[in-house]
């Protein structure tokens, strides 16, 4: 049998290195981007202000938010959002009878 020969491999390109330097960029701008669009939908209204917010146990927090006709109590939890109350408010800013 002859004998084996092993042949050292070759060091990695340069253009390799760019390629991939570059697709590992891209991979992080797009998780970046789906990061951003994610949480821009989250986000409340310009006109919902956010008056108290009151944490009640690890995954459930109390929120009083005020927009310019109403203002409600929701209770966010682990098994959704639920709208506690809401009170209407006339225009001049005080609570309706």
């Amino acid at each position: 049998m002859s004998e084996l020969q092993f042949r050292q491999a070759e060091a990695v390109g340069d253009f390799q290195l760019v390629v991939l330097t570059i697709v590992s960029l891209l991979l992080v701008a797009v998780y970046l981007y789906l990061k951003l669009v994610h949480t821009n939908k989250h986000k409340l209204n310009d006109g919902v202000k956010v008056l108290s917010k009151t944490r009640l146990s690890q995954h459930s927090v109390v929120y009083e938010l005020c927009t310019e006709h109403r203002k409600y109590v929701v209770l966010e939890s682990k098994f959704g959002v639920i709208e506690l109350n809401g009170e209407s408010l006339s225009h001049n800013g005080e609570h309706s009878e």
